[in-house]
Parts: structure tokens; C-alpha cells; sequence
């Protein structure tokens, strides 16, 4: 009987950076290529400083804990589809401030205790940039959008790939993924088919001292409790979609202050919304493009997954699956 072969899945979610007007009169001022050329100029004296003041180098991590990833090195490689120029950006990252654990070599016979300046390094990071230039005739101005298209191989940890790429836009480009405004989502849901959605309510309550024993009251501690309820939703009718985002009467101040939406759409799209209640109601919105792919275990294992020209290959279907489905955005 013929062994099926193991398979991992390869993850390409695709985020848009904010709108960047630039003042050029020219007509033709902007292109791609100047786009790109600039791109790499900003990681080219990025990567001197880091080599020259270590301390210069982005770090990223995630709250409240004490691991942090260092961006260390970028190297931009020029990629095109058809006429489509593209970027494809190599890190080379490290895991630091590892307070617990050591190595070991496979035969057991060393062992070496992280010190918290010692780094676990890979040069296998990797994401792709391209740039959207739309002319603003009212203005007489381009604006310019970043794709950014993260390739989340499966020896990766995804919310690390997505961390180093907000990393990269904001603090190294200064060029933010965009938070989108509510208008835009709810034409956006108007217009995609919402496959699934995703309700997480949650809040702390440090106050409801209820089921404490009455041996530790006579101490100081300190107590916390967290509530969370997740709802599930399949092929809803796009009007209750809209009603659930518009309803906040879940809100309740005594059980809630925390409200997640995840909708999911048949093609690919994933919106996401964080509202927070206060003394009244923050929200944030953000929307991204979600791909994966299949690669059996002989591609991992031998690092073919790596290989430039194999990255591309990969990349092409997310590539024209996004501009086909934001080509009326």
C-alpha cells in the first residue's frame, strides 16, 4: 500500500499600507520603478546603521512578553510578473532575550544554557512589496499604496511573520497597514459574499471578589477574572451581517467591554474589528487577503521552499487571485 505524503501549508495573507500623497506636479513623476529604487535606498541605510549601531535595529515581540524578534538585515530582490514589478524582501531576523532554555546538540552529548544577549538566528524570512499608484486628479496628486504579501512558511509562527511585517511598514518604510474606516467596510461587505462570522466578546473584572477563599482574604492578592463568549456564524443573509456590526447593545458595561468580528468572505477576504467600550466605543478595522498553498514534506525538508524562483512561483497565484478581486476597489 503506497504511504501518502505528509503535506504542510503554506500561508500568504496579503495587508495594504496607508495612502501616501505625494506632492510631485508632474504627471509622470512616479513610477514603479522609482517607487521601488526609493524602497531600496531606505533598506540600504538600514542595514548600514544596524551593522554600525546595533542598537538602531527593530525590535518586535509580543506584550508582555520577554522574547523580542531584532530585524538585523533586509535585502531587497528585484521580481516581476509579466510587467509587474515587484520586491521581494529576505530578513534575516533573530529570536533575543531568551530567559529560559538551552540547546542541544542531537547525539546529547552538549548542552549550552541562552544567556539573555545570545540570539537564535534565520536568514529565511520572507515577504513581498508591491506598490499601487493611483493619479488624484482633484489634487493633482499620486497616491501611492503597498501590498505587502507575507510568505508564512510552516516552520514559521504566523502572528511572528505578521508582527515583523507591521514592523518593516511602520518603523522601517513609515508606511503603516492602514486601519480601514467603517464605510469602507460596510461597502466592502456590501459588495463580497460573507462566507463565516466570528463574534469573541470579552472584558476583565478585578472587582467580583465571588468564589475567593476565605483563607487568603486576611492577605494581600490580587484577582482577575476574565470573561469571554464566541459565537459562530455560516451563510448569513448580508442584512444581518450588517445589523451585527451595527448592533452594540452587547455592550453591557457589567459583562462586556471587549468586542471582536471576524467576517470572513467566499473570496478570500478576511475583515477584522476590534471595538473597545469605555465611556464610549474605539474601533479599529482592518481588512487583509488570505491565500495558502500546499508544499509536500520533501520541499520543506530540503529547504526547496526557500529558493527564490520557487517563492515567486508560489507567490503568482496570490499575486493575480488579489488584483483580480480589488480590481474594482
Amino acid at each position: 500500500m503506497e504511504i501518502s505524503k505528509k503535506t504542510y501549508d503554506i500561508k500568504i495573507p496579503v495587508y495594504v499600507s496607508e495612502c501616501i500623497s505625494l506632492d510631485n506636479q508632474s504627471l509622470f513623476a512616479n513610477t514603479i520603478k522609482s517607487l521601488i529604487d526609493d524602497v531600496k535606498s531606505i533598506l540600504m541605510n538600514y542595514n548600514e546603521l544596524s551593522n554600525v549601531k546595533p542598537n538602531s535595529i527593530v525590535y518586535t515581540g509580543s506584550k508582555n512578553k520577554t522574547n523580542l524578534i531584532g530585524i538585523k538585515e533586509i535585502t531587497p530582490i528585484d521580481v516581476s510578473f509579466n510587467t509587474d514589478q515587484c520586491l521581494i524582501l529576505r530578513l534575516t531576523a533573530y529570536k533575543t532575550n531568551l530567559l529560559d532554555g538551552y540547546f542541544q546538540n542531537k547525539t546529547n552529548t552538549q548542552k549550552i544554557d541562552f544567556q539573555q544577549l545570545d540570539k537564535l538566528c534565520s536568514n529565511t524570512y520572507f515577504y513581498m512589496l508591491y506598490p499601487l499608484i493611483r493619479r488624484n486628479y482633484t489634487t493633482n496628486q499620486d497616491e501611492v499604496y503597498w501590498q505587502l504579501f507575507i510568505y508564512e512558511d510552516p516552520s514559521k509562527v504566523d502572528a511572528e511573520m505578521v508582527q515583523i511585517g507591521r514592523a518593516i511598514m511602520k518603523k522601517i518604510l513609515k508606511t503603516p497597514i492602514k486601519n480601514i474606516k467603517s464605510d469602507k467596510l460596510i461597502e466592502d461587505l456590501k459588495r463580497h459574499r460573507v462566507a463565516n462570522v466570528e463574534i469573541t466578546l470579552s472584558s476583565f473584572d478585578e472587582d467580583d471578589t465571588d468564589g475567593i477563599p476565605i483563607y487568603v482574604k486576611d492577605y494581600a492578592y490580587t484577582y482577575k477574572l476574565k470573561r469571554e463568549k464566541k459565537i459562530n456564524l455560516s451563510n448569513m443573509k448580508i442584512d444581518d451581517v450588517l445589523e451585527i456590526y451595527n448592533d452594540t447593545a452587547d455592550f453591557n458595561k457589567d459583562k462586556y467591554s471587549k468586542r471582536q468580528l471576524k467576517f470572513l468572505t467566499e473570496d478570500r477576504h478576511t475583515y477584522s474589528v476590534i471595538q473597545e467600550f469605555n465611556e464610549k466605543i474605539s474601533e479599529t478595522i482592518e481588512d487583509s487577503f488570505n491565500y495558502k498553498i500546499q508544499v509536500d514534506e520533501e520541499e520543506v525538508k530540503s529547504k526547496k521552499i526557500f529558493d527564490i524562483e520557487e517563492i515567486k512561483k508560489h507567490m503568482e497565484g496570490v499575486f493575480y487571485n488579489y488584483l483580480s478581486n480589488n480590481s474594482n476597489d
